[in-house]
């Protein structure tokens, strides 16, 4: 088990990597091998949601994310 830390996007980061198609809800992925595995390899994972990211040598690659709450402004 690799036991990987999982990136967690803000709500904002989500929205708009989704607008653009390199980010989605784990239903979108009709591969329930990838999330079985992701399951097993990324505990900390909560397995909802999936994007595109930079591998950090230019290439884009399909990893388990979290998604932060939205949190909303206090009353002045």
């Amino acid at each position: 088990m690799s036991d990987t830390i999982v990136q967690t996007l803000t709500r904002v980061e989500f929205d708009q990597l989704e607008h653009r198609g390199a980010a989605g809800t784990t239903p979108a992925l009709a591969e329930a091998t990838v999330l079985d595995q992701w399951r097993t390899d990324h505990p900390g994972w909560r397995g909802r949601h999936w994007a595109l990211l930079d591998d950090g040598h230019g290439v884009l690659r399909l990893h388990p994310v979290n998604v932060a709450r939205a949190t909303r402004p206090h009353a002045a």
